[in-house]
């Protein structure tokens, strides 16, 4: 009770104070707090579009380094195609593709459109995401996924933490989007 006294008692004073000065020092700390706030909502938009990013190219480079029926650039080519198909960004994305069969990289990236800091000169923000995939060799299998053709036989979601540096994953599916990652993480 004594702290709503207090607050009402200061509101009193407010109201009454003629000379202007908290109207002016609260005008001139206000622009900042709510440029900074501005610039806390960009920063989040894109780094909402740079998980949409990440989940492409891992997906990609998964999709891309399995088949062994194909050319470096054919390899390439389907992994420009398996991102396309699993981005769902609206913020047109550039990809690099380098590798082989054995080691495919993927870097892609964005420039997301501001929506308030564009007011001080800031029109976009930077995003890039990368993956890359090693083919192993060995037989040892740590999971293998038995759907022959349906979409997200293997989905990799929100803070998922898969960890597997000596053995491989199979999915056995003909779908594009037999395996996805949505997740915060890299598997």
């Amino acid at each position: 009770m004594v702290v709503v006294g207090k607050i009402k008692t200061m509101l009193q004073k407010y109201r009454r104070d003629t000379a202007g000065e908290f109207a002016v020092i609260t005008g001139l700390v206000g622009i900042p707090l709510c440029l900074i706030a501005a610039g806390a909502i960009d920063i989040n938009r894109a780094t909402s579009k740079e998980l949409g990013l990440q989940s492409a190219v891992d997906t990609a480079a998964l999709a891309a380094v399995i088949p062994d029926n194909m050319t470096d650039a054919a390899r390439i080519s389907y992994a420009k195609k398996v991102f396309k198909k699993n981005y769902y960004g609206d913020v047109p994305a550039t990809l690099t593709i380098t590798g082989n069969r054995e080691k495919l990289n993927i870097v892609a990236t964005a420039k997301v459109p501001t929506l308030f800091s564009s007011v001080v000169g800031i029109n976009y923000v930077k995003v890039s995401k990368k993956a890359t995939a090693i083919l192993t060799r060995s037989d040892v299998v740590c999971l293998l996924v038995l759907d022959p053709s349906g979409d997200d036989a293997l989905v990799f979601q929100d803070s998922s933490t898969f960890k597997a540096p000596a053995c491989s994953v199979q999915v056995n599916s003909t779908s594009p989007r037999s395996m996805v990652s949505r997740s915060a993480t890299t598997p």
